[in-house]
C-alpha cells in the first residue's frame, strides 16, 4: 500500500527526442542557469575572502602595535623572545595576504583551483609560523585570536567554493559536454572512415579488372600463332642444344682414349706444349681453333715414340692409347668441327627468330604487370581488414546509450539522441 502511494506523488520524468545537431546546444540551454549560478555564487566566494584578508590586515595592525599587559611581570629575556617570534610572525603573516592570487577569470574551474591555492597557502602559512604562534599567544593572546578566526573562515570559504561546486555538479556537466563533444567526433570519424573503406573497395574492383584484363590478354598471346611459333623456335633450340652436347661429348670421348699418352707425351715434346696444353685444358675449344689440324700430327708423332718406347707406358695402356689415336682421323675431326659448327650457327639463328618475336617481351611484361597488381591486390585487401576492424570498434549504439544515461542523471530528462 505504501509503494503504492508513493508511485502516485512520484514526478514524472520530461522526454525528450533531440537531433544529435542539436544536442551540444541543448544541453548548453538546459544547463546554463547552473553555470551561471555557479559563477554568481564564485564571485560571492571571492570577495568574502577579499572581505577576510582585509580583517586579518587590520588585525595584523593590531598585532603590531599592541603593547605587552603588566610588562613589569615578565622576565626581559622572555620578553625579547616573544617580541622576536611577533615581528617573525607578522612578517609572514603580510607576505600570506599580499601575495594571495585572485583569479582572473570567474568560473568553476578557476573557482576550484583558488579554493586548492588558498589550502597549499594556509598549510605552507601554518608551518611556517608554527613556533612563533605559540610564543606570540603568550603575551599577544587577545591580538592574535582574531587572526587565527580569520585564518579558519578562510579555510571554510575555500570548503565552501568546492562543495558548492560539487553540489551543483558542475564537473559532470562538463564531462557531459565534453562526452557529447566526442560523441559527434566519433559519428563524423565511422562516416569517414565508411567513406574511406567505400573508395577502397572501388579501388580494389578496378585492381582486379585490370588485372583481368592483362590475364585475357596473356591468354590471348599465349594462343597466338606468334607464341605456337615462340614455342617451335624453344622446342628447336632445346634440340639443337642438345645436339651440341652430344657433340661435345663425342669429342670428350675421343680424346679422354687418348690424354693419357698426350700428358707424357708433352713432358717431351717442346716444339708442341702449348697447343696439347690446350687440348688437355678443354679438347672442344681446341680442336675448334685448331684449324690446321695439328693435333693429327701430334697424335701421328706421338704414335711413332709409343712404339719406339718413347713414351713410356704400360702394355696395357699403350694398346688402348694407339686404338684411340687410330680412330682419331683428320676426316672424321673435319666432319664433326664442321657439323659442331653447323649446329652452333643453327642455334644463333633460333636465337635470332625467338629475340625477333614480339611476343616474349610482350608476355614478360604482361606477367610482370600481373605480379605487380597482385601485389597491390594483396596490399590494399589489408587496408581494407584495418578500415573495417577500426570501424567495427567505434559501437555509434553503445556510445549513443551510455550518453543518453549520463544526461537523465545531469538534469533528470530522459533524452533519445536521433542519429
Amino acid at each position: 500500500m505504501f509503494e503504492f502511494l508513493k508511485s502516485l506523488f512520484k514526478k514524472e520524468i520530461e522526454k525528450k527526442d533531440v537531433n544529435v545537431s542539436e544536442l551540444s546546444e541543448w544541453f548548453d540551454a538546459k544547463t546554463r542557469s547552473r553555470s551561471e549560478e555557479i559563477n554568481e555564487d564564485i564571485k560571492g566566494y571571492i570577495e568574502e575572502v577579499r572581505k577576510i584578508l582585509k580583517s586579518m590586515g587590520e588585525n595584523l595592525e593590531k598585532l603590531k602595535k599592541a603593547e605587552i599587559k603588566e610588562p613589569d611581570k615578565i622576565q626581559e629575556k622572555v620578553k625579547n623572545v616573544v617580541l622576536g617570534h611577533r615581528d617573525g610572525y607578522c612578517r609572514t603573516l603580510a607576505h600570506f595576504i599580499n601575495n594571495m592570487e585572485f583569479p582572473d577569470h570567474v568560473n568553476y574551474i578557476e573557482g576550484k583551483r583558488f579554493s586548492h591555492d588558498i589550502d597549499e597557502s594556509l598549510d605552507e602559512f601554518g608551518k611556517n609560523t608554527i613556533k612563533s604562534y605559540k610564543a606570540v599567544q603568550y603575551l599577544f593572546f587577545d591580538e592574535v585570536k582574531p587572526i587565527k578566526d580569520d585564518l579558519k573562515r578562510l579555510a571554510g570559504t575555500a570548503k565552501k567554493i568546492r562543495k558548492d561546486i560539487e553540489d551543483k555538479g558542475i564537473s559532470e556537466i562538463d564531462k557531459v559536454k565534453e562526452d557529447i563533444d566526442n560523441f559527434i567526433k566519433s559519428i563524423k570519424k565511422k562516416e569517414n572512415m565508411g567513406l574511406k573503406i567505400k573508395k577502397e573497395k572501388n579501388d580494389l574492383a578496378e585492381i582486379k579488372s585490370e588485372k583481368a584484363d592483362y590475364e585475357n590478354k596473356l591468354e590471348e598471346l599465349n594462343n597466338s600463332g606468334d607464341y605456337k611459333r615462340f614455342e617451335k623456335y624453344n622446342e628447336e633450340l632445346t634440340d639443337v642444344e642438345d645436339s651440341i652436347k652430344h657433340k661435345e661429348n663425342e669429342i670428350i670421348q675421343l680424346f679422354s682414349s687418348v690424354e693419357k699418352g698426350l700428358r707424357k707425351f708433352k713432358r717431351i715434346s717442346i716444339e708442341n706444349e702449348k697447343i696439347i696444353g690446350e687440348y688437355l685444358d678443354s679438347c672442344v675449344e681446341a680442336l675448334l681453333d685448331d684449324k690446321e689440324m695439328k693435333i693429327i700430327n701430334i697424335l701421328n708423332n706421338m704414335k711413332r715414340n709409343i712404339k719406339s718406347e718413347g713414351v713410356d707406358l704400360r702394355d696395357k695402356k699403350k694398346e688402348k692409347i694407339l686404338e684411340g689415336i687410330e680412330a682419331i682421323s683428320a676426316e672424321r675431326l673435319k666432319k664433326i668441327v664442321s657439323e659442331y659448327k653447323n649446329l652452333r650457327d643453327k642455334k644463333e639463328d633460333i636465337k635470332k627468330n625467338i629475340n625477333s618475336n614480339p611476343v616474349k617481351s610482350q608476355i614478360k611484361e604482361l606477367e610482370y604487370k600481373i605480379e605487380h597488381i597482385s601485389f597491390k591486390t594483396k596490399n590494399k585487401k589489408e587496408d581494407i581488414d584495418s578500415s573495417e576492424k577500426n570501424y567495427d570498434s567505434i559501437d555509434i549504439i553503445e556510445l549513443k546509450d551510455r550518453l543518453e544515461k549520463e544526461i537523465k542523471k545531469i538534469i533528470e530528462i530522459e533524452v533519445f539522441i536521433r542519429l
